[in-house]
């Protein structure tokens, strides 16, 4: 079987089989076509918004160039724990290569539906190596849409899914539609553009992850940035972890910028950014002069891979400067999209494995995707260091076979400014 998307319907207005989705997708001939039908299948007030949320995604995919398949959760997860066709679905995602999970928003969390798939995919294990986009339908306007895309990209990421974001000209959390009664998703247009662009986000990164028939010989670099570390524990570990790698990844660079011993202003939030817009693409245009960060700036720009990087310290004595350096990267972000497709993940170091991540790897997820990179299943450092090296080469690796496919960076567009 040809490499495909599935589409997962997680309403519980669903009437449509995915049959049918398929073959609205299918007579979808252009953009022209799809905002007619957008408006006459809303008019017919048929489909559920997020049955149609997904049929546009869908659409994201053909444009692509991918093939689609669709299925309605409604018709699987029956009410009373049964099940129906459970066997053919898990085939599909097995052989799925990316999954888009469209759902409506129940007080900013997924449908029942929704929540049974992904219960029954954990169990499973059927979400490594997936790419995975969301979208979500809520009745008003901030009604939740984020936080539902949110939980799930999360909880996916950690079962092994590499996640995605709708991708530029906004490049947030996925599809976010407000649409209350059936019918009324006609009338938002955003809503309509995020979900268009998360199934394109999607196709994109599966065939950017497509492996190579022969291991890549030219050299990439793997950045760690340090955002939180304490008299150079990480720092000292990330080392160890290098020079295990180093026989078995010739062709890796590696480059560490500890952001802790570097000088790192606040960014100044200015109107106009990039300010210096009289420099070519990727240099150095922030107002700020006179700190470290215009001298690592072409560190930051110039990778192939982000491990993003925190040590918790228990008596909490851990110098942090992760909030001022997402401050300072909001330039990379508007110099249109430098980090594009670039591999991140994010990699946790705590001395009492019983404590908890403070929300670390969800923070470097979030903030990321508005970076439209593909962020990869998080890293941990624990005491059992051979399997967590295990998980470095991985990361390695896929980004070794994906840097071929780096494309150019797509245009910044300033939505929500004047």
């Amino acid at each position: 079987m040809s490499d495909f998307i599935l589409g997962i319907g997680g309403s519980l207005r669903s009437k449509l089989r995915p049959q049918e989705v398929e073959a609205i997708v299918s007579n979808i001939k252009n953009r022209e076509m799809l905002n007619y039908l957008v408006e006459k299948l809303s008019r017919d007030q048929k489909l559920s918004n997020s049955d149609l949320c997904l049929i546009i995604a869908l659409y994201g995919v053909k444009e692509k160039g991918l093939n689609f398949r669709a299925v309605n959760l409604k018709k699987i997860f029956r009410e009373g724990g049964k099940v129906k066709g459970i066997s053919q679905f898990k085939k599909l995602l097995e052989d799925a290569k990316g999954l888009i999970i469209s759902s409506p928003v129940y007080f900013g969390d997924r449908s029942s539906l929704i929540d049974d798939f992904i219960r029954f995919a954990k169990e499973h294990k059927l979400f490594e190596k997936k790419v995975v986009g969301c979208l979500s339908v809520g009745a008003k306007r901030n009604g939740g849409q984020e936080t539902t895309n949110i939980y799930i990209l999360k909880e996916v990421n950690d079962c092994g899914a590499y996640v995605v974001g709708n991708g530029p000209p906004t490049s947030q959390y996925g599809g976010t539609a407000w649409a209350g009664n059936i019918g009324s998703l006609r009338e938002d247009e955003f809503g309509i553009m995020t979900s268009l662009g998360t199934g394109r986000k999607v196709a994109e990164t599966v065939l950017l992850l497509q492996e190579p028939s022969s291991y890549p010989e030219k050299n990439i670099k793997i950045s760690f940035w340090i955002m939180q570390d304490y008299i150079d524990k990480l720092e000292n570990q990330i080392k160890e972890i290098i020079a295990s790698l180093r026989d078995k990844l010739i062709n890796v660079e590696w480059d560490v910028i500890n952001f802790t011993k570097l000088k790192v202003k606040r960014c100044k939030a200015c109107n106009i950014c990039p300010w210096d817009k009289g420099k070519k693409n990727g240099e150095y245009k922030c107002k700020i002069k006179k700190d470290d960060f215009a001298f690592i700036y072409e560190r930051i720009i110039h990778t192939n891979g982000i491990i993003v990087s925190a040590y918790y310290d228990t008596d909490k004595r851990a110098k942090s400067v992760y909030q001022k350096v997402l401050e300072r990267v909001r330039q990379v972000r508007r110099d249109n999209f430098l980090l594009t497709n670039v591999p991140t993940t994010s990699l946790f170091m705590a001395d009492d494995p019983t404590k908890s991540e403070d929300l670390f790897s969800l923070k470097v997820m979030t903030s990321f995707l508005r970076q439209n990179t593909i962020l990869f299943p998080p890293l941990y450092i624990s005491k059992g260091l051979e399997k967590d090296i295990s998980k470095f080469e991985k990361f390695c690796r896929l980004v070794s076979y994906n840097r071929q496919f780096f494309k150019k960076s797509p245009q910044y567009l300033p939505i929500g400014y004047y």
